[in-house]
């Protein structure tokens, strides 16, 4: 499965995140009545593995996980049967080693068995929106935005009846949906989805995640405005109490390292054939939305600036915070160019 570079990192914190909360809920018991000596053993062996999975998984030991994940769906199935919520709770478990293993289509192949065993059970189990939030990251990431919106609506739902608008599972289910539409370009989709996660934040701020909500400020800011995305700009900096951004930028360094999306500049066919080659130094400014605003040409073979220029000005990166709010910064990009 071949997912979108630059969304790749995203992806992979947020399933850290979705694992371990998802790992924890994992039940030691059963409602399950009159079960077998052996049975009972079964499932206490279950959980025990359960639990180790949980720690390899957080020291990111996933090839030792891998089959005591595997034991662990074998021995609840052998106990209570295949359509359980144990036995999808062990696959949804599983599925996440898979993402700790950047095999994204084994991932969603597992996910997806987790969510038919809870569908066939009915009711709202508690790990079904971990499930489902992780579909939608998976196909977002994929840009199967019609599969991803899908499945971020229904873990909204779910989420919300489950534990309520203010709850974190919540947020972040509307939070993936927010980013789906934005990739999905569903402008009215993304304001009515912010637009609730603010409201949310207005009436409690301890809940607010300050870095997606300069990011959306960013977003908002871009293209044609209007007055729908001019109010919820407004919104967004009543609640992050935003200021203007330090007159002068902050230097860094070196920033090959810390970019979201580095592009690689052309080799110009005329530096080719004279086979010039060397290190070509840039200086750049980043805005507080991590784009691109200055550039200079520091160093380097002249042939080659005007490619670096303008791999340099497509280039994008994460945004720098300092005591919560983004600056803007300045720092040096290299590009190499050998000869062949």
């Amino acid at each position: 499965m071949k997912l979108k570079t630059r969304t790749l990192t995203a992806v992979l914190c947020a399933f850290v995140i979705f694992f371990a909360e998802a790992a924890a809920q994992t039940p030691t018991t059963t409602a399950v009545t009159q079960l077998t000596t052996e049975q009972t053993a079964m499932l206490t062996e279950a959980s025990a593995l359960s639990r180790r999975v949980i720690e390899l998984n957080n020291g990111r030991k996933h090839d030792e996980a891998m089959p005591l994940a595997e034991r662990t769906i074998r021995l609840r199935k052998t106990a209570l049967g295949e359509n359980n919520v144990l036995v999808a709770d062990a696959i949804s478990n599983l599925a996440g080693l898979y993402v700790g293993k950047q095999d994204y289509e084994r991932a969603e192949i597992e996910f997806r068995k987790a969510l038919a065993i809870y569908e066939s059970v009915g009711g709202v189990p508690n790990n079904m929106g971990y499930v489902l939030n992780s579909l939608a990251l998976l196909c977002w990431a994929t840009r199967d935005y019609g599969k991803a919106e899908a499945y971020a609506k229904r873990a909204i739902d779910l989420n919300e009846k489950l534990h309520g608008e203010q709850s974190a599972q919540f947020l972040e289910s509307l939070n993936i949906l927010i980013k789906i539409s934005i990739s999905a370009d569903k402008t009215n989709q993304r304001n009515a989805a912010l637009s609730r996660s603010l409201s949310v934040f207005e009436k409690h701020k301890d809940k607010m995640d300050r870095p997606s909500l300069f990011r959306y400020r960013c977003i908002l800011s871009e293209g044609k405005q209007n007055p729908e995305a001019s109010a919820l700009k407004n919104r967004i900096e009543v609640l992050l109490d935003w200021h203007d951004p330090t007159p002068a930028p902050s230097s860094v360094g070196v920033l090959n390292g810390r970019a979201v999306t580095l592009m690689k500049p052309e080799y110009p066919r005329e530096a080719r054939a004279a086979r010039v080659s060397g290190t070509v130094v840039v200086e750049i400014e980043i805005d507080e939305c991590g784009n691109v605003s200055k550039v200079r040409m520091l160093s380097g073979p002249s042939m080659l600036w005007s490619a670096c220029e303008r791999a340099a000005k497509l280039s994008r990166f994460s945004p720098t915070f300092v005591n919560g709010f983004p600056i803007r910064v300045v720092g040096e990009l290299r590009f190499n160019f050998v000869k062949l």
